[in-house]
This record gives structure tokens, C-alpha cells and sequence, in this order.
């Protein structure tokens, strides 16, 4: 299983459904020419260099175009995983972070993109 290529194949498949033109993290960054309708082919570095980014972007898609919406639960486990990987990344700038810290909060992440 690759991220990357999840990511890039949901956003196809969601583009196809609605036929939206493609555009930079599905408009979640509206700035400069990310706002603008961009070669599907530019799809294949948002997954590969911003693939959370590109997951949130499908996300947003998915509870946008098809009105889902999260639970609270769905709230709860995105905001914890969220706030722990900024409290690390904070904390790694001020003492050193063990490397099984970071490995779990990095798991933590990728069973939570996997939802």
C-alpha cells in the first residue's frame, strides 16, 4: 500500500464523479495560481510531496460535494492526532525527541490518513 498512489487514485476517481477540473489540493489553499485549474498530470507531485495535504484536500471533497460530515468522534481522533504531532514537532525544537516517540506519533498519523 502506497499513500501516495491512494491518494493521487481517490482524487481521480472524485474528479471523475463530480467533473471538477483539477485544482491544487481541491481549493483548500486559494492563493495565487493554486486557485486555478491545473493539469491533472501536476496531481502526481501534490500526492507525492504533500500527500496529507492532498489527503485533506480529498477529504474536503468527499464532505463538500457529497454532504458528509464528520461525527464527533471523527472530530476527536483527528484533533488529538493533530495537537500530538504539534506538541512533537514543537517539543523536538526545544529538547530531543526519542526516535520511538516520533515513530509512533508517525503511526498514529498514517492509521488516522487511513480513515
Amino acid at each position: 500500500w502506497c499513500p501516495c498512489c491512494a491518494v493521487y487514485q481517490q482524487r481521480m476517481q472524485l474528479l471523475d464523479l463530480t467533473g471538477e477540473p483539477y485544482v491544487c489540493c481541491a481549493g483548500l489553499c486559494p492563493c495565487g495560481p493554486l486557485e486555478e485549474p491545473q493539469d491533472r498530470k501536476c496531481m502526481i507531485l501534490e500526492a507525492c510531496c504533500c500527500t496529507s495535504l492532498a489527503l485533506s484536500g480529498n477529504r474536503f471533497m468527499v464532505q463538500t460535494r457529497f454532504d458528509k460530515q464528520n461525527t464527533a468522534c471523527d472530530d476527536c481522533i483527528l484533533w488529538t492526532v493533530c495537537l500530538l504531532d504539534c506538541f512533537v514537532a514543537i517539543a523536538s525544537c526545544l529538547i530531543e525527541i526519542p526516535a520511538e516517540v516520533r515513530l509512533c506519533v508517525d503511526c498514529l498519523n498514517m492509521i488516522t490518513m487511513g480513515c
